[in-house]
């Protein structure tokens, strides 16, 4: 996947899913076997549990725009771009 691909892709996570709470969006934006490492508990399995999970973030965060961070660069001491 190309770099400007990724960013569409997560543009597209955050506007749509975590901004407009279009859950179904994530029906296009994830695989279906999707395996979440860190379950919550009772939290169902592949995108549906995905849902469950975003569910629970936006309905903690109503009223809340999250926005993606710029990418950083990181610095040596002396000042010099690490990349």
């Amino acid at each position: 996947m190309s770099l400007d691909t990724n960013k569409a892709l997560t543009r597209r996570t955050y506007d749509q899913v975590l901004n407009d709470r279009r859950l179904e969006e994530i029906d296009e934006l994830v695989v279906a076997a999707y395996d979440e490492h860190d379950p919550l508990p009772d939290q169902r399995e592949g995108r549906d549990g995905l849902k469950d999970r975003v569910r629970m973030l936006v309905e903690g965060l109503v009223g809340t725009h999250l926005r993606r961070r710029r990418h950083c660069r990181r610095r040596r001491p002396s000042g010099r771009s690490l990349e």
